[in-house]
C-alpha cells in the first residue's frame, strides 16, 4: 500500500500520515515547485500500516513545494505545500 492518508499543516509544521506496507521501504522528499532537487528528504522502512511523520519546514524559503511520497517500486504521490 502506498498512499497519503492525510496531511495537516500548521504554520511551518507538517504532519503527514501515510498508508504503508509493513517492511516496505519509502522515501519522502520536499521539493521546491518546478525543481527536481529536494531540499529535504528522508527514507524509512514502515513498521505499521499507518506511518505518521512530522516535518519542521521553518528553515525553508517562503514559497510553494511538493511533498513527494515514493515507494520502493518508484510509485510517486505528490502533495502541494505552501510555506508562508
Amino acid at each position: 500500500s502506498t498512499s497519503i492518508k492525510s496531511i495537516h499543516q500548521i504554520g511551518n509544521t507538517v504532519t503527514a500520515e501515510f498508508e504503508t506496507t509493513v517492511g516496505a521501504k519509502y522515501s519522502v522528499q520536499i521539493v521546491p515547485f518546478g525543481s527536481d532537487e529536494p531540499v529535504k528528504k528522508e527514507g524509512f522502512t514502515a513498521t505499521d500500516i499507518i506511518t505518521k511523520k512530522v516535518y519542521d519546514l521553518s528553515g525553508l524559503a517562503k514559497k510553494d513545494y511538493d511533498l513527494i511520497f515514493i515507494d520502493i517500486s518508484g510509485k510517486e504521490i505528490k502533495y502541494p505545500l505552501i510555506i508562508k
